[in-house]
């Protein structure tokens, strides 16, 4: 007869999986079933907590695994097996487990019926020693006991299908030996028979339910309802219920997680096997979660753990995902051999210093080249003592900082850039001022021409400061979320090119900047001081990225409503790879080489021309040059008054 139970229910029921995945989830191991005896074919199914059930019959003996031997040896002695480790004290009688396999310590029990004949095996594996504990027996328990009520629940509906009362009778029988709870209802709510462990976990008495005025629905708190009526519904249409988990309320307003699965005989009454494990899934599944997140945190923090024995120098990585790169060295000579040469002697020195004091250390060191491009690494780490307060091992964190190495380079590169910028102006008035100066005390008087092309110098050179200071400034606000006040006024754009033009013009005499095609004005509302600076900040870089001279033309083209800018060089150009981040703060073109430069001024005139409506772009061939095209619209009916970029249509634009 458990030949056709098993081929009639057994081999296709969800049920038997979800129990196998809730122990595997349990114990931490692998779960795995052997349903049979001689005269039928076994059925076999597993779960490691993270795959699915898997299901196995007579396939050749080679293919079967590790875990199916061991439960046929439990099956065919009826005895229940423990081993902490395979390796250490192998089974001869089973071929896949002499040498170990995947499978070291286990332990298991079999499986009877009713009538305590032997129908199968149930073990739980670990791929590694592993002593087990009471809860782990507890867990195979429970395992034990929903199978047998299972089989038995299927097997007395098979047994006798048109005799009701004496299926149900079997049932009762088979419920209070079963060791789980085991309840029978309507589906309106009756309860119609409970047996002792179900009354146990719900802390009532039989006299509580035998009246017919205890329901189910009733144990149910509110939120736990639809589940129920989903597995009803899918029991009434003869499907089969996976395990799920709820709760039923206690007497004293309190509460106890179960798990139920629910089937329909065919006098219509429901019948559900319940367990109550709350101390075992809570005591499996807080590390498990606590493990969990700790990856994720390792994962999205980019950072990895080393663990070195000090005694036989081995080194162990603990890596996830692979999201930190560079060299994994297995021993403590390669891990020093790893290390960049320039911090060798600190790294080596903070650590064999921990190991002698007992310490924590932290230091940061670069990684070799060999590969990693001289990644990087924040350390810190803490010393592990034996018994005897010797240093046994050390745990050490490897946090990926190249990331924010590389931009503390940058803003000393940034600050060098910007010194020099501010200090060649400065200079140059200094000088023009010394100069005056001495022929000041000299008694000679200059004339007017020569006075005024000298305080024009000193001018251009305080317009060259204040138009740096003026660029950090809103490049600082445009990159925290502050917004930039637009002072728009009716002036003429062309004009505004023209008095930047000149003024790049003024400061070279290797170039040529010619407006190529002379326009009209063009009259609208706009923030001509910035204006000028964004255009001068175009030719500026036409000037420097063109080191060899040359011809830099201007076109403005009027089109519409909107007015549209092109410079172009001859110098360098930009790579097509730096092109979509060229406007980003910081970012050059990778080829600039030894030209000095801080990477904002693009990126604040872009933020400026977004602020106006506009846009800017860039075409470019690497040795050829290149083409920035500002297109702005031209604004004819706003008044002459200061307006916020919010005013003016755009936001704050970050940076």
């Amino acid at each position: 007869m458990l030949s056709h139970v098993i081929s009639d229910r057994l081999a296709t029921d969800a049920t038997l999986d979800r129990v196998l995945r809730l122990g595997s989830r349990a114990t931490g191991g692998t779960v795995s079933l052997l349903l049979g005896d001689d005269d039928a074919s076994w059925a076999f199914r597993q779960d490691d907590g993270s795959n699915p059930g898997s299901n196995q019959g007579n396939e050749n003996q080679r293919d079967r695994p590790a875990t199916w031997h061991l439960c046929r040896l439990i099956a065919g002695s009826g005895e229940t097996i423990t081993t902490t480790d395979l390796h250490a004290k192998p089974l001869p009688a089973i071929p896949a487990c002499r040498s170990g396999g995947d499978v070291r310590a286990v332990i298991g029990v079999p499986v009877r019926d009713g009538d305590g004949r032997v129908r199968g095996g149930l073990c739980i594996s670990h791929p590694r020693p592993l002593t087990w504990t009471e809860d782990d027996w507890s867990v195979l328990a429970d395992i034990r006991g929903l199978v047998e009520a299972q089989l038995e629940v299927i097997a007395s509906e098979v047994r006798d299908r048109g005799a009701i009362d004496a299926n149900e009778a079997a049932f009762r029988l088979m419920a209070d030996a079963s060791g789980g709870g085991v309840v029978g209802g309507t589906v309106d709510g009756r309860i119609t028979f409970a047996n002792d462990a179900f009354l146990q976990m719900i802390q009532l008495r039989r006299d509580e339910i035998e009246d017919g005025t205890l329901r189910w629905t009733d144990l149910t708190p509110p939120d736990g309802l639809a589940a129920d009526q989903n597995a009803i519904a899918r029991a009434q249409q003869g499907l089969p219920n996976e395990p799920y988990e709820k709760e039923y309320v206690l007497p004293g307003g309190g509460r106890v997680p179960v798990m139920v699965s629910p089937l329909m005989l065919r006098g219509g009454e429901l019948v559900a096997t319940v367990i109550d494990m709350p101390e075992q899934i809570t005591a499996r599944r807080t590390p498990r979660d606590t493990e969990e997140r700790l990856w994720l945190g390792m994962r999205a923090g980019r950072m990895r753990t080393w663990d070195l024995d000090v005694e036989t120098g081995t080194v162990t990585w603990l890596n996830p995902g692979g999201q930190v790169a560079g060299p994994e060295p297995e021993d403590w000579t390669s891990f020093l051999a790893a290390v960049h040469p320039e911090d060798l002697g600190t790294a080596q020195h903070v650590i064999e210093d921990a190991v002698a004091s007992g310490a924590a250390f932290q230091l940061e060191f670069r990684w070799a080249e060999d590969g990693t491009e001289g990644r990087w690494s924040y350390c810190t780490g803490n010393v592990v003592l034996d018994e005897d307060g010797r240093t046994r091992r050390i745990v050490g964190v490897d946090i990926d900082i190249s990331a924010r190495k590389r931009f503390e380079r940058e803003r000393r590169d940034f600050i060098d850039v910007l010194v020099h910028d501010l200090k060649n102006p400065i200079a140059g008035m200094q000088m023009q001022i010394q100069l005056l100066r001495r022929r000041g005390a000299r008694g000679v008087v200059p004339d007017q021409d020569d006075l005024e092309e000298r305080l024009g110098a000193v001018d251009q050179s305080i317009r060259r400061v204040s138009r740096r200071i003026d660029e950090l400034a809103e490049f600082s606000r445009l990159g925290i979320g502050l917004p930039v006040s637009l002072r728009l006024a009716s002036s003429d754009l062309v004009a505004i090119v023209l008095r930047a033009l000149e003024e790049a013009q003024a400061g070279t005499d290797q170039h040529v900047i010619t407006l190529v095609t002379p326009v009209p004005p063009a009259m609208g509302y706009w923030d001509g001081e910035r204006l000028e600076r964004v255009f001068a900040n175009l030719f500026a870089n036409a000037v420097k990225y063109s080191p060899g001279g040359g011809d830099i033309g201007v076109r403005i083209t009027l089109a519409g409503s909107d007015v549209e800018v092109e410079v172009t060089d001859e110098g360098i150009g930009v790579p097509a790879a730096d092109v979509p981040t060229l406007f980003n703060a910081g970012r050059r073109g990778t080829n600039v080489g030894s030209i000095r430069g801080s990477g904002i001024g693009l990126a604040g005139s872009a933020a400026l021309i977004r602020l106006h409506g506009g846009t800017i772009g860039v075409e470019s061939e690497v040795g050829r040059g290149s083409t920035f095209t500002v297109q702005l619209p031209i604004r004819t009916d706003l008044p002459e008054a200061t307006l916020t970029d919010g005013e003016s249509g755009a936001s704050p634009v970050s940076t």
